[in-house]
């Protein structure tokens, strides 16, 4: 399901400046051997929004304003298959089965549930932010799946070679991090469930050891910034400006994450699209179920994913301060993992109404999902709908 649904999306929607910022790097670094941003005026761009004098200096010969390694993974991809809006959207479709993957793991880990990390994965697959990231050339399904990743990684390896889990799960974390600064949080929630499982196993050998990836990678990218060394420091200033203004304010970032990012996605303005509540209600209600139901408070792994959630929300208030629903895929998957354990936890633990509940619940919310997805794809054809006016 999760491959007809993005295939289709990867195929149908609209192409976004976004796609283009992120293609053009990777294309000149192919073309011209450069690593330019073809496409932004350096004294005109969007990041003045964020602040007023920026000038992206040097922005046609180096691209400073972002973090490397999709722009370089786009770079390769185009090499091998070619430059086109549909080429450039599979990468993020294979990172998404990847973190589908991923989730999987992470719930077969925290909970006993037989269908648990079946249900989590079945959730996430035909969820529309997630499909919609997945069929997407921005950089954030890569660093979401990295993430995810790095936390299967940990809880899958942990108990038979705790070092090496410590080292593969970081090394991971690492690359999120030089994809897109959200890779913080997933480094952060990796630190918490060491802290949470492992905290008598760590030792100043494993600190060390898990730094050295963040610090190979950062030398790395230290040597190319070193190259033009202003021009990195003009970039890179324009577009963190806004990114921590919620900080000395955190309730106000709180408030604007659940007011903007959550319901615009959630609750747009008009048409249909205000039926995707339905999928924020169910995974509210799961969360709920794990806070509440006293089997599940009671298991370590749950407890781990309920603080998970809770920081990885925090993080996106507060760290995330440019609202774009398109950043939920940071979160997303841990609501799915959430969902798929209240409802294992519910079908074993009560009778047929419950169950007949559960089984309309996601009945309704697959529904939803697939309607939303068939409506960009179909009725709203944003690709079909550029084609055409690009001709008149």
């Amino acid at each position: 399901m999760f491959a007809v649904f993005a295939l289709t999306l990867v195929f149908t929607k609209g192409p976004w400046v976004d796609e283009a910022w992120f293609t053009s790097p990777a294309l000149d670094l192919v073309t011209r051997g450069t690593f330019g941003t073809m496409l932004l005026d350096p004294a005109g761009s969007h990041l003045r929004l964020y602040k007023a004098d920026a000038v992206l200096q040097g922005i046609n010969e180096h691209t400073y304003w972002v973090m490397p390694i999709h722009l370089l993974q786009l770079a390769a991809w185009g090499k091998l298959f070619g430059f086109s809006v549909f080429s450039m959207r599979m990468p993020s479709l294979l990172w998404g089965g990847i973190a589908l993957a991923s989730i999987g793991l992470i719930v077969r880990r925290l909970y006993e549930g037989r269908w648990a990390p079946l249900i989590g994965a079945a959730v996430l697959a035909v969820d529309f932010g997630f499909v919609n990231g997945s069929a997407d050339a921005r950089m954030d399904m890569t660093c979401a799946a990295l993430g995810f990743a790095a936390l299967a990684a940990y809880l899958s390896l942990r108990e038979a070679n705790f070092l090496g889990a410590a080292i593969a799960a970081h090394s991971l974390a690492a690359a999120a991090v030089f994809t897109h600064p959200n890779g913080v949080f997933a480094s952060a929630g990796l630190l918490l469930t060491m802290l949470w499982l492992d905290r008598n196993r760590i030792r100043p050998l494993t600190v060390a050891l898990i730094g050295a990836p963040y610090l190979m990678l950062g030398l790395l990218w230290a040597i190319y910034c070193l190259r033009a060394p202003a021009e990195f420091a003009a970039q890179f200033s324009a577009n963190s400006a806004a990114r921590g203004s919620d900080v000395s304010a955190p309730w106000r970032g709180v408030w604007r994450e659940i007011n903007g990012r959550f319901r615009n996605h959630f609750y747009p303005e008009g048409g249909l699209g205000k039926l995707k509540i339905t999928g924020l209600l169910i995974y509210m209600s799961a969360l709920g179920i794990l806070a509440s139901a006293r089997k599940l408070r009671e298991t370590r792994g749950c407890r781990l994913l309920l603080c998970l959630t809770l920081l990885q929300f925090l993080c996106l208030s507060v760290l995330a301060s440019t609202k774009n629903t398109y950043y939920l895929v940071y979160i997303l998957p841990y609501f799915a993992a959430a969902t798929g354990i209240a409802t294992s936890y519910l079908w074993s633990s009560h009778g047929l109404r419950v169950r007949a509940l559960c089984a309309t619940a996601l009945v309704c919310y697959v529904a939803v999902q697939t309607a939303t997805v068939m409506n960009l794809s179909f009725v709203t054809a944003g690709y079909k709908n550029t084609r055409r006016s690009s001709r008149t």
